[in-house]
């Protein structure tokens, strides 16, 4: 891997990391039992958002284009509760509402802290 791969997979992190704690603190669908679930999370979030997700986009294009664009939120709601699954000490409510919602304040969050970092 290249060091502006490795750049932008860190700068990914960190805005991830900014951004499940920023929802851990106002979402009560939200929470992490330890700083090292959330740091965890963050990192496994990162990884399943730069490999599993680019997959399930690629899978699910008829889907999404029938329903123009929406059913991307179903796959980062997906993501995002695959994320919290594989880390102990991190809960999220499981409800398919909760999970979208969740993901759209993950996407806006991060979107709003790259840009500061960038």
């Amino acid at each position: 891997m290249d060091e502006e791969k490795e750049f932008i997979l860190l700068i990914l992190f960190i805005a991830n990391a900014i951004s499940l704690f920023l929802m851990s603190k106002f979402i009560s669908h939200i929470s992490f039992d330890k700083t090292s679930a959330l740091i965890i999370t963050a990192i496994v979030l990162t990884l399943l958002q730069r490999v599993v997700e680019p997959i399930l986009r690629f899978f699910a294009f008829p889907i999404s284009f029938l329903t123009l664009g929406l059913f991307h939120l179903v796959i980062s709601a997906f993501v995002l509760y695959l994320a919290f699954k594989f880390v102990d000490g991190a809960y999220i409510d499981s409800h398919l509402f909760s999970l979208i919602f969740a993901s759209i304040v993950l996407s806006i969050v991060s979107s709003i802290v790259l840009n500061i970092i960038s």
